[in-house]
C-alpha cells in the first residue's frame, strides 16, 4: 500500500522522540498514530542536522553524556522518516516564512512539509507566530488537535 497522506514532525517532537525529556510520552504516543493512521512520517532534509546539533549543544552543556547522545543519534536514524527536499519545498517555505513574518526558514520549512495535511511541532513560540487562528494542520504537540 503507498501512503500519501503526511505528517511532518518538526525538529522538537522528533528530539522528544530520542531524548526522554518532558513531552516525551506524547511525542511517542504522537508517533505511534502517525503509524496507525498509515500515515507517512516526513520531515525536511535537514532535519538531520538539527537533531544532530541539538544532541551535540546538550551535550556539550552536560545534559547528556556522550554516550546517551550517540545513543539517541542511532534511535533518530532507524526512525523511518522520509527527508523531502527541492526547490518546490523551498520556495513553499519561503513564501511561508514571507506570510507569517517567522524569523527562520528552517521553521517555515517544516510547515511546507506538512502543509495542508498535519504538522507537529512542540514549539508554542512557532503555533503563536502563526497568529491567533493557526491553520487547522498545525498541531501543538500536548494539544488537543
Amino acid at each position: 500500500m503507498v501512503r500519501t497522506a503526511r505528517s511532518c514532525l518538526d525538529s522538537s517532537v522528533l528530539f522528544k522522540l530520542v531524548v526522554p525529556e518532558a513531552g516525551t510520552a506524547e511525542a511517542e504516543r504522537l508517533w505511534a498514530s502517525v503509524l496507525t493512521r498509515d500515515r507517512l512520517p516526513v520531515a525536511p532534509d535537514f532535519a538531520w542536522a538539527e537533531v544532530g546539533s541539538a544532541l551535540l549543544r546538550r551535550t556539550r552543556q552536560g545534559l547528556l553524556t556522550s554516550a546517551l547522545a550517540a545513543e539517541a543519534w542511532g534511535t533518530f536514524r532507524d526512525l523511518p522518516l522520509v527527508f523531502i527536499s527541492g526547490y518546490e519545498l523551498a520556495d513553499r517555505a519561503w513564501i511561508l516564512a514571507r506570510r507569517w513574518q517567522l524569523p527562520t526558514v528552517y521553521d517555515a520549512a517544516f510547515l511546507a512539509a506538512g502543509e495542508e495535511q498535519e504538522f507537529w511541532t512542540a514549539d508554542e513560540r512557532l503555533v503563536q507566530a502563526l497568529g491567533p487562528a493557526p491553520p487547522g494542520w498545525v498541531h501543538l504537540l500536548g494539544r488537543p488537535g
